[in-house]
């Protein structure tokens, strides 16, 4: 028989027996509860939204992630790529740069150091992406051009014309057209050349290459009949200046090849004399050049070409997307040869125009986009034919290359830079004939 004392004591152990049970059944209950919620968030979390940091930024210099060690004049391509980014801006650049592309540019002297170059990009959540390139740079300069050819004892189409006081201003810009007055002066008999181009042996605040027209006779290329020969003081036959700056110098020329490799930028400038000025209002041009949207890309043997005057070679990649194709040489499209004189309007194609959904959008690929296509015939309703037709036009044409010195400048020191007009000036008669299809000539016999 039980006593009081011990019946008490088997009720409290049984009272926490089930206390304990009960407590072990909330905790299962709660811990069930709780994972079946998580799970439920988690497979939401998964289904709507990317846990995964996307965004991301890959910088290069020269190809390298550095710490890349270059000269002063030497030539660099800065390359980025980037993934989930909405927006892109850096160091090196005032606007706002494509999700992925690529520069190349030369060095000044202004940049003696080590330069930290930085590439920022954000996504739609503000998110921020940056990837840097240590970039050290030397004060060293390149060697003086070396010519690994003979070149002729006297060039009859290269001159030298040293500064008198009255042709670089005190802010240090140069006039063309107040050169090439002077060059007329000097040699009144050189009046049969229809394009002057200027280099000079020293930088000046003039700024990049240019073209400018000194009279135009050509219509239906989009400029106005107009002869500024007479007042500028020059031969009533000059077209046209190039003016080049300090651009094909020993600066940064070391080699022939580098010299071949660039003379695009003598055939650009050169082409402006009827290119790119028709199609400002139907999507062709900005006024001078292609727009972007221009698909314009050809092909040549088996290479890609784009066109000088600009615009890009845009492949469709379906789904009302496109990108811009990797281009192996720059020419003249059979557009630009038309309205240059050189092809009838049967050889010109249909061009397509991109119509972007973002007119603004920086970007060379996946662009959305829809597209319109513009024939000859819409061209030539809204500027004219081409008068002279290219049956009648100038095709062979004589171009001078004037090279400036500084006041006083021993020719010890500009030599490097005169056997590199020389050469621009014996390769430039093979190039631009074969750029022309061989419909043109400069200079040649």
């Amino acid at each position: 028989m039980y006593t009081n004392l011990q019946m008490a004591t088997n009720k409290n152990s049984m009272t926490k027996q089930i206390l304990t049970k009960v407590i072990i059944l909330l905790v299962m209950l709660f811990i069930g509860v709780f994972s079946s919620a998580y799970a439920e968030s988690a497979d939401t979390l998964l289904q709507n939204e990317n846990i995964f940091d996307t965004l991301s930024v890959d910088l290069k210099i020269n190809g390298s992630d550095g710490p890349v060690e270059v000269a002063v004049g030497d030539r660099i391509t800065i390359s980025w790529e980037s993934d989930g980014a909405k927006r892109c801006r850096s160091n090196f650049s005032k606007k706002d740069l494509p999700l992925n592309g690529k520069v190349s540019g030369r060095l000044n002297s202004s940049l003696v150091g080590s330069v930290t170059v930085r590439l920022a990009c954000i996504d739609g959540y503000g998110n921020r992406e940056d990837d840097t390139v240590i970039l050290k740079i030397t004060s060293s300069v390149p060697p003086p051009f070396k010519n690994p050819v003979t070149l002729p004892q006297k060039s009859d189409s290269v001159f030298i014309i040293e500064d008198d006081g009255t042709l670089v201003l005190q802010t240090g810009q140069v006039d063309p057209r107040i050169v090439a007055k002077k060059f007329y002066s000097l040699h009144p008999d050189k009046t049969g050349y229809d394009f002057l181009s200027i280099f000079t042996t020293f930088h000046t605040t003039f700024g990049i290459p240019n073209h400018d027209n000194l009279q135009n006779s050509v219509k239906g290329i989009g400029l106005n009949i107009y002869d500024a020969t007479s007042a500028s003081g020059v031969s009533p036959k000059l077209l046209g200046i190039n003016f080049f700056n300090d651009t094909y110098s020993s600066k940064y020329f070391t080699t022939e090849k580098d010299l071949k490799n660039n003379l695009f930028l003598l055939n650009h400038e050169t082409g402006h004399q009827w290119i790119a000025y028709a199609g400002k209002d139907i999507g062709l041009s900005d006024g001078s050049h292609y727009t972007k949207w221009v698909n314009n890309g050809f092909t040549r043997g088996d290479e890609l070409w784009g066109d000088l005057a600009q615009g890009w070679p845009w492949k469709d990649n379906g789904g009302g997307t496109f990108s811009v194709r990797d281009i192996q040489r720059q020419g003249f499209s059979n557009l630009s040869l038309y309205l240059m004189g050189f092809i009838p309007t049967s050889e010109v194609p249909d061009i397509q125009i991109l119509i972007p959904d973002d007119p603004k959008n920086p970007g060379l690929h996946n662009i959305s986009a829809k597209t319109k296509t513009v024939s000859i015939k819409e061209i030539i309703a809204k500027y004219g034919e081409r008068i002279p037709s290219y049956q009648n036009s100038q095709k062979n044409f004589k171009m001078a290359y004037i090279l400036l010195t500084k006041k006083g400048e021993p020719p010890n020191q500009y030599q490097s830079d005169l056997d590199i007009i020389k050469l621009v000036a014996q390769y430039f008669q093979d190039e631009w004939n074969f750029i022309t299809y061989g419909k043109s000539t400069i200079n040649s016999p």
